[in-house]
């Protein structure tokens, strides 16, 4: 089962890719990234603060998941 979470969130930060590194050419890469960095902060504070159902915390996860695949892409 965590296999299945595993690819789609490998996808989900795969797919972003391109999207961030349009942002990071439209305003900056340093800005995109401290944007992006600070998506990331929020979500997994979220996750970590308490407990949420399953689907409830994969779904930020994959948001997470999603900024860290933009970041990547701003980086590059």
């Amino acid at each position: 089962m965590t296999r299945d979470f595993h690819g789609g969130l490998c996808f989900a930060g795969s797919f972003a890719r391109p999207f961030g590194g349009a942002l990071a050419d439209r305003i900056g890469g340093t800005r995109a990234l401290s944007v992006i960095y600070a998506v990331v902060a929020v979500t997994l504070l979220t996750v970590a603060k308490g407990v949420r159902p399953l689907f409830g915390t994969l779904a930020i996860i994959v948001v997470a998941m999603t900024s860290l695949g933009m970041g990547n892409g701003a980086v590059f």
